[in-house]
Formats: structure tokens, sequence, C-alpha cells
């Protein structure tokens, strides 16, 4: 267990490369809002959302991809930081979707 208020990205890596450190798969492939400071918004799979509400997974790393450079707020940056949003109703979880 690591604390937030003290890990450290190298700390977190603890000296091994970040592809041993995170999965790699891909769940998600979506474009970056074109403005600086716009914001960007994607639904996360229900299997993705299924594998962090059961603890299976313990996070997500949002990471831009390819030539793409973009910068992502941390959770600590007040209301600039990510959110985690919820579609639910009341049908059999199938047909439950997950923002």
């Amino acid at each position: 267990e690591w604390q937030q208020d003290t890990v450290t990205y190298e700390t977190f890596l603890n000296n091994k490369p970040i592809s041993k450190v995170l999965n790699g798969q891909m769940v998600i492939d979506w474009s970056v809002a074109p403005a600086k400071g716009d914001k960007t918004w994607f639904a996360l799979p229900q299997a993705v959302m299924q594998r962090l509400l059961n603890g299976t997974t313990k996070g997500i790393a949002i990471q831009p991809l390819g030539a793409v450079v973009a910068n992502f707020y941390a959770s600590e940056s007040s209301r600039k930081g990510p959110r985690l949003l919820f579609n639910i109703n009341n049908s059999s979880p199938s047909n439950t979707n997950c923002n």
C-alpha cells in the first residue's frame, strides 16, 4: 500500500519500467479536446467499471498515446481534477451504463 500524500512517480515505479507497473491494455481510444483548457469526456466500458468496483483493478492510468501532447490534472487540483460520473439505471447489470 502506498500513501497518496507521499507517493511520487519514482516511488510508484519502484525502479521498474512503467510497462511492468501499469497494465498496458488500452481500454479506450478517444480524442483529446483540441483547445487549451477544454474538457475531454469519455465513457469507460462496463467491464472496466466492474473491475474497479469489485476491486480487481486498483485504478486507471489516463495517458495520451502516440503523437498527442496533453496534460491531465491530478485529483488534488481542486475542481480541475478528474471526476468519475455514474449513469445508473434499475435494469439488469447487462443494461447498466457507466460513465
